[in-house]
This record gives C-alpha cells, sequence and structure tokens, in this order.
C-alpha cells in the first residue's frame, strides 16, 4: 500500500528510517517480549531492516549520486570486506558475543553486507560471482524462490534432515504454484 500511495522520495525515507530503527525495536522485543527472544531472529518486525535495504537499493539505484557513491566504494574494495565480514567476522562476533551483537547491530550490517555484494554482482556482471549467479539453475531458483520458501515448510523436517523426497516434492510444489 506505501509503494501505491506514496512518492519514491517517502519510500526512501520510510525504508531508510526503518532500517535505523530496527536494532531498537530488536533489543525492544528482547526486553519486552521475553517469550519470543528465542524468535527474534525470525519475527517480521525485528527483520524488516534485512529487506529495506534490498528496497532503499531499488529505489536509489537509478540516482547518479548512488551510482556515484557504489563506484567509490568498489574502489575502496568494500565489496571484498562485505564478503569477508559475512563469511569470517560476522559468525566469529556471533559466536563471542551472541545476541548482544547479532540483535542489536549484527542482522543490520549483516543486511549492508549482502546489499553491498548483491550491487557489485549485479553491476559487474561479467566477474566470477556474477557469472555464477546468472547460471540458468540459479537464475531459475532465483524465480521460484518466494513458492520454494513458502512449499518447504510443511514438507522439510524441523530437525533439518534434510530427505531428498521431501526436497522434491517441495520443488515440485513451487515450480507448480510459480
Amino acid at each position: 500500500m506505501l509503494v501505491l500511495f506514496c512518492s519514491k522520495r517517502a519510500l526512501i525515507w520510510i525504508a531508510s528510517i526503518i532500517i535505523l530503527v530496527e536494532p531498537f525495536i530488536r533489543v525492544a522485543t528482547y526486553f519486552l517480549l521475553p517469550a519470543f527472544r528465542t524468535r527474534i531472529s525470525i519475527m517480521g518486525h525485528t527483520r524488516a531492516d534485512l529487506l529495506m535495504f534490498g528496497c532503499l537499493a531499488a529505489l536509489l539505484y537509478d540516482s547518479p549520486r548512488f551510482q556515484n557513491a557504489l563506484s567509490v566504494l568498489y574502489g575502496l574494495q568494500v565489496p571484498v570486506f562485505s564478503a569477508v565480514f559475512l563469511f569470517v567476522v560476522s559468525p566469529i562476533l556471533s559466536n563471542y558475543a551472541g545476541g548482544n551483537y547479532t540483535f542489536v547491530i549484527g542482522y543490520t550490517l549483516q543486511g549492508l553486507a549482502v546489499v553491498t555484494r548483491m550491487l557489485y554482482s549485479i553491476q559487474r556482471a561479467d566477474g566470477v560471482f556474477g557469472r555464477l549467479l546468472n547460471r540458468p539453475i540459479l537464475v531459475h531458483i532465483g524465480l521460484i524462490s518466494y513458492s520454494l520458501y513458502l512449499w518447504q515448510q510443511p514438507f522439510l523436517p524441523r530437525r533439518y534432515e534434510l530427505k531428498v523426497s521431501f526436497l522434491l516434492f517441495a520443488i515440485a510444489l513451487a515450480e507448480g504454484s510459480y
């Protein structure tokens, strides 16, 4: 509804504000709703910043100022640091600081790192990661990803034991519903 009724400028402000307040919402949820602490990582109101990074990138993508900022970031090798952060630094911080890092700022920093890598891969489609993501099978998985997300819920066991039959059934349903 916001996209239909708000200007692009208003949407940029809304996405930016959500990104900025989300760490506070996670902390407030942790202290005010202790029964839901184990679910903070999966609740929409506590993870909206990750979605908003993608939305904000899409809203700003055509802006020359945004493209110039990306060029500067790429020149500073920020996409490389983002990958190192995602796969090395953030897991170490999560292991040592737990929720003190993850809930407060970790998820937000991870979202920033993911969107940085994503934008770099889009603009450098001829690079190794860009070529990998543009393989036909991965493009197709991307197309059906939301359907697959929905259908994996009832068919994959709760204990994360991967059973090929369940996975194939979820994929078949995702294909059909897509």
